[in-house]
């Protein structure tokens, strides 16, 4: 449990986070991804910036595209 408005989502490989960042990117959404070297290999992360603006639905769009994104990947 984190007490920082700075959320990372671990996602595995660069190519990964990069697609992941542009898929959410399209759906308006700025998520930065976060790759190697900046993190160890194969630990690519997306960095969510949490603040007060946020709306709940928000959170539940972003939800919904990564967890489309994942079954993707799975495939």
């Amino acid at each position: 449990e984190s007490q920082s408005h700075i959320v990372p989502y671990i996602i595995g490989g660069n190519k990964e986070a990069i697609a992941a960042s542009g898929l959410l990117k399209q759906n308006g959404f700025n998520v930065l991804p976060i790759r190697y070297p900046t993190v160890p290999q194969n630990t690519a992360r997306l960095r969510f910036s949490l603040n007060a603006d946020l709306v709940f639905d928000e959170l539940l769009k972003v939800k919904d595209i990564l967890e489309e994104y994942e079954q993707a990947l799975a495939k």
